[in-house]
C-alpha cells in the first residue's frame, strides 16, 4: 500500500469514529479485553469505552467473554477513557440519578421493606418508592419475597427528591431481548423445557427462560382434565412441546401431553380393530369416555354399544366406574380423538359368571359339534339369535331351538326380544357345522329331544326334520 493509500485509508476510518457522546446515550460495543476489574469495549471511538467487571457478573460469575457484543449507557470521560455503564450502582451523584432518569439507565436499589401500595427502596443512598404493580410481571401472594433483595429499577419519576422507581420495565427490556432471540430459533414441533409459572383454571403458563409461554388445559392429557394441578404444580421443571407460535401477538402454544406421549406412539399402542380393557370415566348424551391409561380417553359413541337396540343414554348400558372391553375403531389425526366400540365379547353385565356345563373359548379355540358354549348374545332376528363364541366366530340359534311354545311368524321377533338382550350371556350347544356355518340349540332343547326320543324307543337325530333344516336357514346370510 502506497502513503497516499494508507493516507487515504486513515482518514476514512477516522470519519467513522465516534468522536463525542451525550450522557446517557445507549452505546453499543464489542468486548476486547476483560481484565480482574475492568472490561474493554471496542465503541468505534478513539478510545475503549470501560465497564466495571462486577457491572457484568451473576452470583459472582462473569456473564460475558471477548468477542461478545454488549449495550451501555455513556456516563462520561476522564483520562482518556470512555466511561460506560450497564446499571448505575453504589455511591452516584444527583446528576448521575437525574441522568439515569432522563435516559432509561438501570439504576441498583435494595428493597428495605413494604409499605401501603408498594415497597421502599434504598437507591444512591436516597429513598424511592416501587408500586406492587411494578415490582413483577404478575401478582405474587407473597411479597415478603422482595424483602432485602437488591434489583435493576428504572425511574419512573423524579420530584423534589421523591423518586417513583419500577422493576417490572427492566423485566420487560430483558424478555423482549430474549424474546427476539428465541424468535431466531423457536420453531413448531420443537420440544423445550421451561418452569411451571403459573397454573390456572384454563391453563398453565410456562417460563422459557425469560419468554412465557402457554400450555391450554386441553394439551395437559389426551383425557379430560379438570384439574391441572393433577399434573404440574408451580416450579416444576417440565418438558413440552411447541404447537403454535404467534409471534405479532406474542403468544407461544405448548403441548404437555403431547411432550410426554405423543399422538403418533398411541396408535401403535393401541392397534386399530385391537380390544382394551377401559374405564368408563364420564357419560355424555352422545356417549360414554372410557380411559385406556392414564391420560389417555376414547369415545364409545352411542351408536356402538351394540345392545341390539336403541338406547336413549348410555347410562342405561354403563355406569362411571364400570370396566368395559372396548375395540379400537378409529384414530383421528385432525382432531387427535380415538373413537372406540363396545365389545360384543364384553363380559361387564355378568363379569365373573361362567355358564353351567359350558366353556369360554379362546379365539384360538377348535369348535366341535356337541361343545356346551358360553356365548354372547351379538343380534336378534326375526328367524333366531346370532351368538358370539370368539371374538371371530357366531354361530346362529334358530327360533325353533328356543321354548317349547309355537311362535307365529310376526310374534317371533318380539318373543326373542323378550328372551334376549344382546350382549347376554348364553348357554349354548354347537348343533352342526358345515363350512363356516355353525347351528346352534340350548342345553334345554337337547335334553327335551332326548326324552321324548326315549319315550318314542328311538335314538335321538341331531339332523331329524323337527330342527327345521338349519343349514338352509344360512342361505343369504353374511356371517
Amino acid at each position: 500500500m502506497s502513503t497516499e493509500d494508507f493516507a487515504s485509508y486513515f482518514e476514512a476510518s477516522f470519519d467513522n469514529l465516534v468522536t463525542s457522546f451525550e450522557p446517557g446515550q445507549k452505546v453499543k460495543g464489542t468486548i476486547v479485553s476483560i481484565t480482574k476489574n475492568t472490561i474493554f469495549v471496542d465503541v468505534k471511538s478513539t478510545s475503549e469505552g470501560i465497564i466495571s467487571r462486577e457491572e457484568l457478573c451473576e452470583d459472582g460469575e462473569l456473564t460475558v467473554k471477548v468477542g461478545d457484543e454488549v449495550e451501555a449507557f455513556y456516563l462520561d470521560s476522564s483520562d482518556g477513557s470512555i466511561n460506560l455503564t450497564v446499571k448505575m450502582s453504589g455511591a452516584v451523584s444527583n446528576a448521575q440519578l437525574e441522568d439515569a432518569y432522563a435516559n432509561g439507565i438501570p439504576v441498583d436499589g435494595k428493597v428495605l421493606e413494604e409499605r401501603k401500595g408498594g415497597f421502599s427502596v434504598k437507591i444512591a443512598g436516597e429513598q424511592a418508592f416501587c408500586p406492587f404493580s411494578q415490582m413483577s410481571l404478575h401478582r405474587v401472594p407473597d411479597t415478603s419475597i422482595f424483602i432485602g433483595n437488591t434489583y435493576s429499577f428504572t425511574i419512573s419519576e423524579m420530584n423534589r427528591g421523591n423518586f417513583v422507581v419500577s422493576r417490572r420495565k427492566m423485566i420487560e427490556q430483558e424478555r423482549e431481548v430474549k424474546r427476539e432471540k428465541l424468535q431466531e430459533t423457536l420453531t413448531v414441533g420443537d420440544l423445550i423445557s421451561g418452569t411451571v409459572a403459573k397454573v390456572m383454571d384454563f391453563g398453565v403458563f410456562v417460563d422459557l427462560d425469560g419468554v412465557d409461554g402457554f400450555i391450554p388445559i386441553s394439551e395437559l392429557s389426551w383425557s379430560r382434565t379438570d384439574s391441572a394441578l393433577d399434573y404440574v404444580a408451580p416450579g416444576d421443571v417440565v418438558s413440552v412441546k411447541v404447537k403454535d407460535l404467534n409471534w405479532d401477538a406474542n403468544k407461544i402454544t405448548l403441548s404437555f401431553r403431547s411432550a410426554q406421549t405423543p399422538w403418533e406412539s398411541l396408535a401403535e399402542k393401541f392397534p386399530l380393530g385391537s380390544t382394551v380393557t377401559a374405564t368408563i370415566t364420564r357419560l355424555e348424551s352422545f356417549g360414554a369416555f372410557a380411559q385406556l391409561e392414564k391420560g389417555v380417553e376414547g369415545m364409545i359413541h352411542i351408536s356402538k354399544f351394540g345392545t341390539g337396540k336403541r338406547i336413549n343414554h348410555p347410562r342405561e348400558v354403563v355406569s362411571v366406574g364400570d370396566k368395559v372391553e372396548v375395540v379400537i375403531e378409529n384414530f383421528d389425526d385432525e382432531k387427535q380423538r380415538i373413537a372406540l366400540s363396545k365389545s360384543a365379547l364384553d363380559g361387564m353385565a355378568q363379569e365373573g359368571y361362567v355358564a353351567k356345563d359350558a366353556v369360554k373359548l379362546s379365539d384360538n379355540a377348535v369348535i366341535e359339534e356337541g361343545l356346551a358354549v358360553d356365548g354372547i348374545v351379538d343380534g336378534i332376528t326375526d328367524f333366531g339369535v346370532f351368538v358370539k363364541l370368539t371374538s371371530r366366530k357366531s354361530g346362529l340359534l334358530h327360533i325353533s331351538q328356543v321354548g317349547t311354545e309355537k311362535i307365529s311368524q310376526n310374534n317371533a321377533l318380539s318373543f326373542l326380544n323378550g328372551k334376549f338382550t344382546a350382549g347376554d350371556h348364553v348357554n349354548v350347544v354347537v348343533q352342526e357345522i358345515k363350512g363356516d356355518r355353525i347351528s346352534l340349540t340350548t342345553p334345554e332343547k337337547l335334553e327335551k329331544d332326548a326324552e321324548s326320543a326315549k319315550l318314542n324307543t328311538s335314538h335321538f337325530d341331531v339332523s331329524a326334520s323337527d330342527l327345521g333344516g338349519l343349514g338352509g336357514l344360512f342361505d343369504g346370510l353374511d356371517l
